[in-house]
């Protein structure tokens, strides 16, 4: 499907001189052209071919048919076209593209799962890092790549209904991804407009919820009909399963795993939830390999046996040991789970019960006299629903001056952002008033201190909340307030929370588990409660640490292979060339850049491509300081990947500026031309073609005899328009033979670069083709398939390589200046 105004088939007319390819991939010279019925026939010496007889992919054009109409562009323009096209060269091949955008911290073990699970052919694979180890953050990673590379189009992401928010503003503040978020009235607006339509197909990107799907027969058929190239599943371990008779959630996750090649499942880790449960989310995974319980139970003995054997070779510092057993250990190749055991940088966590009495017997008392006891502090308070935050915040105005910001879910996006970039400053806001749903996806591991509007029934969200500050990078512990009416349901459930679960001092693992188990028995908290509660958390606690997989933990983390990558991605953040080039690539597309300090700006629409950018209609602020983004929710991180950055290259190269351009020039005696060529293969995106091959600039400069010559790179004259039409100094006959010469000299460099596209799709798939076949020996978690399509994409790029064709893209004539 496509609009009309998008027709992906353009026609192209050709003269006699050019070279064309017809559909038997035969090349040959047009003598002379007819006209039968509006349909054009090319004579050449192997005979007549008509029009629609030549190869689809084949469009030449003669971008130097402007010269003889007076009109060229400056050659500053073909400079930054020809910069362009070789920045976008290299950018498509750098080994860091797709993982450098995200505006995240560099942390290791989250871009070492990311860059494992990316390299995939078919990535199908289980994330179950600890609480707070940033498992959405991983996936996210991920799915940027992926997307950037053009590996995968269709990205479906299914999560509970509380996390819809949190997963749309992840993905679209810190990886620029917009995605659309489904929902039964989506759903009827579409059908409305056409009762057969599938609304699924109307998106490429689309996140809904797993429970509503589930719910809705209907809705979950056509989610599985639309195809994907990639499912993500978060809070997977709370799909129900049972062998004979699994849950709606379940079947409509086990469904599309059968349709689509890439599945991503976020879980709690194996140790919470028990090993059927594991089971169940791995047969999602590979139903085949995990067919039956009672074989992996068995399974899994061995690969306990395996973990023990390499902690010995730990200890004893047998590093080869370790590797070999890596890579025999089976689940490690499926499953990645970091443990905060084993991921340090945490902070501290502090308790502070807050007893509301005669003297302050509103939160809001309490609260503006305690912020008068520090005028350091950084506070959030976090809980409710929009009408509690408005409530609190005009509440704390008639009692305090301090500067204060809020957001809610109601709120625009854009507003929450400059609320919470308020709050980040120094000298900004000292409170901030968040609701539940408008705190989803948001971090300040800036402020240390944190208060509970209210206290939640489920202790997992406890954790969420906390979690909002105690994340990697934090610098300082974390004090935690909760306000309660003495006799009140809060104080008891306090007291449970924190005597019985130690939810508030400790991250909380097994939590939905625990509260299951007695959550019939809250409306009474009593010391018995209280001990059976410690002892169960203990019980659990021992049971998850003697299932910890260590190999696991080695496998999910491996520094060593993590830091050339994380290396490479300062080195872009740092590369000085992206400032000044940016700059004029947006001043060529008519987008104005104030500004603001230093490498940071605020860019505006102007002329020529800017509607064409997506630009905020009130700017986009952005910073090259990736530390300095982080810090700020309101300011863009500008990087290789920045959508707008490569919206413009794109633009640039698919429009005409700096196509023909002229100059003139002291240097020479004679005119030159230099012509820019394009090496390209048409191939799907999936196949990943642009990591070796992506369309190839070849630029070569001839005087007018022929000969190759160095290209003039100073400052040029423009030339006279006069000049340009007249046929004494330039005729479309001579200048067709000299873009001919220019093509012969050029196929030598592209023969060139064909091999070294070959070579290096050899040696990395072919390498990663051999490494598979190795571990399949020792490893029966390398699935056939995989290795088949990795295979079958290894013989298509080699076909499309040894296929690609030059395709003149620009000159730059050359005359003398008299």
């Amino acid at each position: 499907r496509y609009a009309i105004a998008q027709a992906p088939l353009k026609r192209v007319l050709f003269r006699a001189g050019e070279s064309v390819t017809d559909g038997e991939d035969r090349t040959f010279t047009i003598v002379s052209v007819e006209e039968q019925d509006g349909l054009l026939i090319y004579h050449g010496s192997g005979g007549a071919v008509p029009e629609s007889g030549l190869q689809d992919r084949l469009t030449q054009d003669r971008p130097y048919e402007r010269l003889f109409t007076g009109s060229a562009d400056d050659p500053g323009v073909f400079a930054l076209r020809r910069e362009t096209l070789e920045r976008r060269f290299a950018l498509e091949q750098s080994p860091v593209r797709g993982f450098i955008g995200g505006k995240v911290e560099l942390i290791p073990h989250q871009f070492y799962i990311a860059r494992e699970v990316s390299r995939r052919v078919r990535p199908r694979v289980l994330l179950a890092d600890e609480v707070g180890l940033g498992k959405t953050i991983e996936a996210c990673l991920v799915v940027h790549h992926l997307l950037t590379v053009g590996v995968v189009r269709r990205v479906l992401v299914l999560v509970p209904h509380a996390l819809l928010h949190q997963w749309f503003v992840e993905l679209l503040r810190r990886f620029h991804l917009r995605f659309n978020l489904f929902d039964e009235e989506r759903c009827a607006a579409v059908e409305a407009g056409d009762p057969e339509a599938n609304p699924f197909e109307e998106e490429q990107w689309v996140i809904a919820s797993v429970d509503w799907l589930a719910d809705t027969p209907h809705r979950a058929v056509q989610a599985v009909a639309a195809g994907w190239d990639l499912v993500i599943v978060d809070e997977a371990h709370h799909l129900a399963w049972d062998d004979e008779d699994p849950g709606p959630d379940y079947r409509l996750v086990d469904a599309l795993s059968r349709r689509v090649p890439g599945l991503m499942l976020l879980t709690a880790t194996p140790e919470q939830t028990g090993l059927e449960s594991h089971f169940a989310r791995l047969r999602l995974l590979d139903p085949d390999r995990f067919a039956d319980f009672e074989v992996f139970v068995e399974e899994h003995e061995r690969w306990a046996e395996t973990a023990r054997k390499a902690e010995k070779a730990l200890a004893q510092g047998d590093e080869a040991a370790v590797r070999d057993l890596l890579d025999r250990h089976g689940p490690g190749r499926v499953l990645f789970r970091n443990s905060r055991a084993a991921v340090r940088g945490f902070p501290r966590r502090h308790l502070h019960p807050v007893k509301l009495d005669e003297k302050t017997p509103e939160l809001a008392d309490w609260l503006t006299g305690w912020l008068e006891e520090d005028r350091t502090r950084k506070v959030l308070v976090i809980g409710g629903t929009k009408r509690d935050v408005d409530r609190l915040y005009e509440a704390m105005r008639e009692r305090t001056g301090v500067a204060m910001a809020r957001f809610h879910e109601a709120m625009p996006l854009v507003e929450c952002d400059r609320q919470a970039a308020w709050f980040s400053e120094p000298e900004g806001a000292r409170l901030l008033i968040a609701s539940e749903a408008g705190g989803e996806g948001r971090n300040f591991q800036f402020a240390q201190h944190l208060v509970l509007f209210d206290l939640p029934d489920h202790p997992e969200m406890i954790e969420q909340r906390i979690g909002r500050l105690d994340r990697i990078g934090q610098k300082g512990d974390i004090h935690v307030y909760v306000p309660y009416q003495p006799g009140s349901r809060d104080e008891s459930r306090l007291r449970w929370m924190h005597e019985g679960l130690d939810a508030f001092e400790t991250p909380l693992a097994g939590g939905h588990m625990l509260y299951q188990r007695f959550r019939d028995r809250l409306d009474r908290v009593d010391t018995r409660l209280i001990q059976e509660t410690r002892k169960a958390r203990e019980q659990l606690r021992r049971d998850m640490e003697k299932g910890r997989d260590k190999l696991l933990e080695l496998n999910s983390n491996r520094p060593g292979e993590a830091e050339p990558l994380l290396q490479a991605i300062r080195e872009a953040d740092q590369d000085p060339e992206l400032e000044s080039y940016l700059l004029r690539l947006l001043d060529l597309c008519g987008v104005h850049a104030d500004g603001l300090s230093e490498h940071e700006y605020l860019l505006t629409r102007g002329h020529l491509f800017a509607d064409l950018l997506a630009l905020p209609e009130d700017g986009l602020r952005f910073t090259l300081n990736r530390a300095r983004a982080l810090a700020r929710d309101d300011m863009d991180f500008m990087s290789w990947d920045h959508p707008l950055l490569l919206g413009a290259m794109a633009a640039v190269a698919g429009s005409e500026l700096g196509r023909c351009s002229a100059g003139m020039s002291r240097e020479v005696e004679s005119p030159r031309l230099e012509c820019g060529f394009l090496l390209e293969a048409v191939a799907p995106p999936e196949l990943g073609l642009g990591r070796f091959l992506p369309p190839a600039p070849v630029f070569v400069c001839l005087d007018r005899t022929g000969k190759p010559v160095a290209p003039v790179r100073g400052r040029l004259a423009p030339v006279p328009a006069h000049l340009l039409v007249d046929d004494r100094i330039l005729n479309r006959e001579s200048l067709a033979a000299w873009v001919q010469s220019a093509e012969g000299a050029a196929e030598a460099i592209a023969e060139t670069l064909r091999e070294q596209a070959l070579g290096a799709m050899r040696s990395v798939l072919g390498g990663e083709l051999q490494r598979l076949h190795a571990l399949q020996k020792i490893n029966d978690m390398i699935r056939p398939e995989e290795l088949a399509a990795l295979a079958e994409r290894i013989t298509q790029l080699q076909t499309l390589i040894q296929k690609s064709q030059l395709r003149l893209d620009s000159i730059l004539v050359v005359f003398p200046e008299r």
